[in-house]
């Protein structure tokens, strides 16, 4: 994200770029000056006069392959601003294109519009329909981020209606694809996506350990919707753990925000609702005030500070007393465990369902922690100290 000076810069050379493509004669090239625009443009009535202008300009053109784009452009722009009954309109347009002009490689994000359209309004049948559709379209075409897409859109699905082990399938689907494209928000997602499932399973410690994953990695993108979101997780896991006083509180502030995605704005005000019916007014409006003055970044300092407190697992009588203050992690004793089956940090990676990069924090982690060097010398102090 650019900010201040830059930004300002960054927008003045689009408006330049634009204005040369928009001399050109009409054609891709003009779709590409108001693509341009668009992606400078915070209005949202602006963006979607530029979004009519370019299927205009593409139905004119017959720029077969463009249409659906377009069609798609307006559908997630009306979906985004809340407007849902016309993003349906322009998803269908755009499922119809789709078979018109056999773009199939649109097909699955015109069906994911209409899932989260019937998503917003909990008609969770309709919505799993429409993006089990959408996975079969994306791994008929063979486009990772599409079936991610739909992985993702299905486990959300099942985890607003319970179905937990559904959920934490899908997600990890969805993980596997996000690491094989080393997509750091969408490993963000799909952690929070995880820690939550857990928590609905009851795993409590595999639940924190994944939204610690997750809010520490959407903290290092300094992405403000992405922490928002794992905050609806985070929310999710006190409820479950009998918090519903701070849950409220969290679902309270993310609700409000302004960074805060429309999708998970909408799921933070289902929980809203299913929480107000499970407190006292009192108690429920009381959270709800002490949420609107949350700040961001103090709260996800607070939180991973949480979600990182170390969990003894001997007896610390038996430990140095260098080493007191520097008990392991649940997360980092199941690396240390792997670690002692010979895994490299890949195939950990693989089997905890994080990136490569967090392994090798929590590989340096534990190396400090126990003040080794190397692999062969954490396995000796780990036997020395009763972890393994």
């Amino acid at each position: 994200m650019l900010n201040g000076q830059n930004s300002q810069e960054a927008k003045t050379l689009v408006q330049q770029g634009a204005a040369v493509l928009d001399a050109l004669p009409s054609g891709k090239q003009s779709l590409y000056a108001l693509k341009l625009r668009m992606y400078m443009e915070t209005d949202y009535d602006e963006r979607k006069r530029l979004a009519e202008k370019q299927l205009a300009i593409a139905v004119e053109g017959q720029l077969l392959g463009a249409i659906p784009l377009c069609l798609i452009e307006l559908g997630n722009g009306a979906f985004d601003h809340g407007d849902w009954a016309e993003a349906k309109a322009w998803a269908l347009k755009a499922l119809a294109a789709c078979g018109e002009t056999r773009t199939h490689i649109n097909k699955a994000q015109a069906l994911l519009i209409l899932s989260r359209v019937a998503t917003v309004h909990q008609e969770y049948a309709e919505a799993e329909q429409w993006a089990q559709q959408a996975l079969t379209s994306g791994e008929e075409v063979g486009v990772p981020g599409q079936k991610w897409w739909s992985h993702s859109a299905l486990a959300d699905i099942a985890s607003l209606h319970g179905d937990y082990l559904t959920a934490q399938h899908h997600y990890q689907e969805g993980l596997a694809i996000c690491q094989a494209l080393d997509d750091r928000r969408g490993l963000v997602s799909e952690l929070s996506g995880l820690g939550s499932t857990a928590s609905g399973l009851r795993q409590d410690e595999t639940a924190r350990a994944y939204l610690y994953d997750a809010l520490k990695i959407a903290e290092e993108l300094n992405d403000d919707s992405a922490t928002l979101q794992v905050f609806t997780e985070i929310a999710q896991r006190l409820a479950n753990n009998g918090e519903q006083g701070r849950a409220v509180q969290l679902h309270t502030f993310v609700h409000n925000h302004p960074a805060t995605s429309s999708l998970v704005k909408v799921w933070a005000a289902v929980m809203l609702e299913r929480l107000e019916r499970d407190l006292t007014p009192d108690v429920y409006t009381t959270a709800v005030e002490q949420g609107k003055t949350l700040d961001l970044k103090a709260t996800a300092k607070a939180l991973l500070v949480e979600l990182s407190d170390p969990i003894l697992r001997f007896d610390p009588s038996s430990v140095p007393l260098q080493l007191h203050l520097d008990i392991l992690t649940e997360r980092e004793l199941q690396v240390l465990q792997l670690i002692a089956t010979g895994l490299s940090n890949y195939d950990i990676a693989l089997r905890l369902f994080v990136g490569v990069s967090t392994v090798k924090k929590h590989v340096n982690h534990i190396f400090d922690k126990l003040d080794v060097e190397s692999r062969t010398q954490a396995m000796i102090r780990a036997r020395e100290l009763n972890l393994l």
